[in-house]
C-alpha cells in the first residue's frame, strides 16, 4: 500500500494502466514472432514465452542485452508436455519509463 499512499489513487491508476498496455504491446509482439507461444493466457503483467522451434534462453540473453530481465526455466523431464523449457516476462514500472 505504500506505492499507492505515495503516488495517490490516481496515479496509481495511470501508472497500472501504463504497464498494463506495455504488456499488451509486448504480448502483441510476441504473438507475432513465427514459432512462439505463450504457456497459458496472460491476464496481467507476467507472461511465460516458449517454442519448439526458437531457443527461448538465446532470446533471454538477447533482451537482457537490453535491459530485459527474463527468468529462464529448465525443461522439468516429468513434466516434459506440459512444462516446456520457457522463458517468464515480468513488466513493471521500469520498462514503461521514456526511454525504454
Amino acid at each position: 500500500m505504500a506505492i499507492l499512499n505515495y503516488l495517490g489513487e490516481e496515479g496509481y491508476l495511470a501508472l497500472t494502466d501504463t504497464v498494463m498496455k506495455t504488456a499488451k504491446k509486448l504480448q502483441d509482439g510476441i504473438q507475432a514472432i513465427r514459432g512462439s507461444r505463450f504457456l497459458g493466457e496472460p491476464a496481467m503483467t507476467i507472461m511465460a514465452i516458449a517454442s519448439d522451434k526458437l531457443n527461448v534462453f538465446e532470446i533471454g540473453d538477447e533482451m537482457a542485452l537490453r535491459g530485459w530481465n527474463l527468468d529462464r526455466q529448465q525443461l522439468r523431464l516429468a513434466a516434459r508436455d506440459r512444462d516446456p523449457a520457457h522463458a517468464q516476462v515480468p513488466i513493471s514500472s521500469w520498462p514503461t519509463s521514456p526511454g525504454w
